[in-house]
C-alpha cells in the first residue's frame, strides 16, 4: 500500500470513530430517555436495565456504523480539499481513480464485516433483548414460544417432521407426520400418529401408523398404540421464532 493511501484512509478512520462514537452517544441517551416510563412502570433491578441496554447495543451500533463511515469519508474529502491536499496529489501524477480505490475497498469490506455480524450477533442480541423486556422486565410469559402450530422441520438422518401443535413446556406434540427420505429426497417411510411426548431422550408415540415404500410404492403398513421413536430431535429443536423488521426495529427503538 502506497503512504499517500494510508494516510487517506488513516484520516478517514480517525473521523469514523469520532463520528460513531458521537452518534452512539446521542443514540443511547435517546434510547435510554424512551425507556424510562417502562423502567418506572415496572422498576426492574439494575442488573436487568444493564443486561438490556447493554443486548441492544449492537444492533444500533450496526445501524450507526455505514452511516458514521460515510459521513468520515465525506469530511475526509473536504478537509483534504480545503487544505489543497488533493490538488498537491493531483500535481504529482496520481489519478482521483487511484486515491479512490482503497476508500471503496475499505467500503465493501466493512459493508461484508457488517452483513456477517448482522447476521449472527445481532439476530441473536436483539432477540435476547426482547426476552429481558417481555419477560424480565414486562413480566410477559413468552407464550409464543411455549406453544407452535404447524411447524415443519428437517431433522437428523433425512427425517422431515411435520406438527399439527407443540407445546413446548409439556414437551408433547399432536397430529405428527414423519416423513423418512432416502436418496433423491425419495420418501422410504412415513409414520403418522396421533399424539407423543418427549420422554428421556426418545419420542413416545401414540395411536399411529408406519407405512414403508419402495419405488414409490406402499410395501408395507404397521399400525400402533405405542411407539418409542430414538431421536436427537428434541422439543427446543422445534422452536420457531418469527420476528420481522418491525418487530425488530420496535425493540429497538
Amino acid at each position: 500500500m502506497k503512504i499517500i493511501h494510508r494516510y487517506i484512509l488513516s484520516e478517514i478512520m480517525k473521523s469514523f470513530l469520532l463520528i460513531f462514537f458521537a452518534i452512539m452517544m446521542i443514540v443511547m441517551i435517546s434510547n435510554f430517555l424512551d425507556e424510562i416510563p417502562m423502567m418506572v412502570k415496572h422498576n426492574p433491578a439494575l442488573t436487568v436495565q444493564i443486561s438490556y441496554f447493554f443486548y441492544k447495543f449492537p444492533f444500533l451500533a450496526a445501524q450507526a456504523i455505514p452511516f458514521a463511515l460515510m459521513l468520515a469519508i465525506l469530511f475526509s474529502f473536504s478537509q483534504f480539499s480545503r487544505n489543497n491536499e488533493l490538488t498537491a496529489i493531483k500535481s504529482v501524477g496520481i489519478s482521483y481513480y487511484s486515491i479512490m480505490a482503497p476508500v471503496l475497498i475499505l467500503s465493501l469490506c466493512v459493508s461484508i464485516l457488517n452483513f456477517a455480524v448482522n447476521e449472527t450477533l445481532i439476530s441473536a442480541s436483539t432477540e435476547k433483548s426482547r426476552y429481558i423486556r417481555e419477560v424480565l422486565i414486562e413480566k410477559k410469559t413468552d407464550s409464543k414460544k411455549d406453544v407452535q402450530y404447524d411447524v415443519a422441520k428437517l431433522g437428523e438422518g433425512g427425517r422431515v417432521f411435520y406438527i399439527r401443535k407443540l407445546d413446548i413446556l409439556l414437551g408433547s406434540i399432536n397430529g405428527i407426520c414423519i416423513l423418512q427420505t432416502g436418496e433423491g429426497f425419495t420418501v422410504t417411510e412415513r409414520l403418522d400418529a396421533e399424539s407423543g411426548v418427549w420422554d428421556n431422550g426418545r419420542w413416545v408415540l401414540k395411536n399411529g401408523v408406519i407405512r414403508s415404500f419402495e419405488n414409490g410404492r406402499e410395501i408395507e403398513m404397521k399400525k400402533f398404540e405405542e411407539y418409542n421413536l430414538y431421536v436427537k430431535d428434541t422439543p427446543d429443536d422445534f422452536i420457531v421464532t418469527k420476528r420481522s423488521y418491525k418487530d425488530i426495529l420496535a425493540i429497538s427503538i
